[in-house]
């Protein structure tokens, strides 16, 4: 799960109950469906973006079917023209938009002739703006493919990677080769031809 903002670079994941509540609502609102195969919740807390993706996974296929919504949020009062929201209300705002989505996906006759944006696309729920997309990732082949990856199994309380500003100073300088390598240079310059 892509985060929208450029700038959403460390998350933290929502709390396992409270992303296990969701799913119970969702189970309960379209348990026809939850009979027929399993729904999926992740979500995700940046500092400015509230991530949140509900899959839906027919019993016995590959093919996943996911919601993702975003939207900006901001922990200080401020500006009233802003499209920031408090947090949790961005949160219950994304859910109950997802809810909607997947209620048009489950009521339609064909739900692959309805157009879902596959790149974010804002809609204005309530007058805030919830930023839509789609996807097609499998939950379980995704999280089979991390555990492959994932050269260390402990959970983190934040996930990503501060980039910094500036990559040499977290860079590992090897003395020695650095040595060698100003020698080689300056042998190299007292071989080069004098500009006139």
């Amino acid at each position: 799960m892509q985060p929208r903002l450029p700038t959403s670079l460390q998350w933290t994941p929502f709390p396992q109950e409270f992303s296990d509540k969701i799913l119970q609502v969702f189970r309960e609102n379209f348990a026809a469906q939850a009979a027929q195969g399993e729904f999926f919740i992740d979500g995700r807390i940046y500092p400015q973006e509230i991530l949140v993706r509900i899959g839906y996974l027919p019993k016995g296929r590959l093919r996943q079917v996911n919601f993702e919504a975003s939207m900006e949020y901001s922990m200080e009062k401020g500006d009233e023209k802003s499209e920031a929201q408090p947090a949790q209300k961005a949160i219950y705002a994304s859910v109950d938009v997802l809810g909607s989505v997947l209620e048009e996906y489950f009521a339609s006759e064909d739900a692959d002739d309805i157009e879902f944006p596959l790149r974010w696309q804002a809609y204005d729920f309530e007058g805030a703006i919830v930023w839509l997309q789609h996807s097609t990732v499998n939950t379980h082949l995704e999280a089979e493919a991390d555990k492959w990856l994932r050269a260390d199994d402990a959970k983190a309380l934040v996930y990503g990677e501060d980039l910094g500003d500036d990559a040499l100073a977290r860079a590992i300088i090897d003395t020695e080769l650095a040595q060698d390598v100003q020698k080689e240079i300056r042998a190299n310059l007292s071989k080069a031809p004098k500009i006139q």
